[in-house]
């Protein structure tokens, strides 16, 4: 198991909040959508977390091996291709039920080792750095 911050990539830390929304995302269509129209990075973080899935290197279930045994042929096409835009294309088709997937494994497993995130829906922080004396 991974033991710390320093084990996960700065990808993943980086996009963390942002898996944490999809994971209440309960719709392939709307889940695609949402990932076309993000970042290039998003789908890249999901791409490397789907081939550390293939390799073994995240720890899961029996459970949740077979739950992905459905889509085992489509993680090795993933793993297999070089051209990002294939890769995006495989990752997206079936309603994105491969998707659907790795945000259930990987999300908790994030959960457990780091903090959670101060989800903020206007992608903008206002610190005020003054403080008043009551």
């Amino acid at each position: 198991m991974v033991k710390g911050v320093d084990h996960i990539p700065s990808s993943i830390r980086r996009h963390f909040e942002s898996l944490c929304i999809l994971r209440k995302v309960k719709k392939g269509k709307v889940l695609r959508d949402i990932l076309k129209s993000e970042k290039k990075s998003l789908r890249v973080t999901l791409i490397k977390i789907a081939k550390n899935l293939l390799i073994g290197n995240i720890p899961i279930t029996r459970y949740q091996k077979d739950k992905l045994k459905k889509f085992s042929k489509t993680l090795r096409t993933i793993y297999k291709a070089t051209d990002f835009n294939k890769q995006s294309l495989l990752l997206l088709s079936n309603d994105c039920g491969l998707v659907f997937l790795i945000i259930k494994i990987i999300v908790p497993v994030l959960l457990k080792i780091l903090p959670k995130p101060v989800i903020n829906t206007r992608k903008t922080f206002e610190v005020d750095t003054t403080q008043e004396d009551i």
